[in-house]
């Protein structure tokens, strides 16, 4: 048990050594995250968007073409309230109802 809390430990501060090092590199790791995360969550609820093509719609605003809206407006609407989630959880304070009938209008703002 101790050489596994050790093995943690280690890599624990090697992750905290290269957030010292790239600035910004976790929000990078976070988006590309939370992109993949979209994606595979609607492709599991039979969005039709591939991968490249919710890319190019959250980043760049793009509309693919012979694909329906509905698609479009899910990608976006689940990628803000992952940002939405990830606030959250910076935040000290305890999760509320509120907090989450918010992410609920998030989830379907569209």
């Amino acid at each position: 048990m101790k050489t596994l809390l050790a093995a943690i430990a280690a890599k624990k501060a090697e992750l905290d050594h290269h957030r010292q090092r790239a600035p910004g590199g976790t929000t990078n790791f976070d988006h590309s995250q939370d992109l993949e995360l979209t994606y595979t969550s609607n492709a599991i609820e039979g969005n039709t968007l591939i991968a490249v093509e919710t890319t190019m719609v959250i980043e760049h605003g793009i509309t693919i073409a012979g694909k329906p809206l509905k698609d479009h407006l899910e990608a976006i609407d689940h990628f803000e309230a992952l940002g939405y989630v990830r606030a959250l959880a910076r935040e000290p304070a305890a999760l509320t109802e509120m907090d989450l009938r918010k992410l609920d209008r998030v989830v379907l703002l569209r």
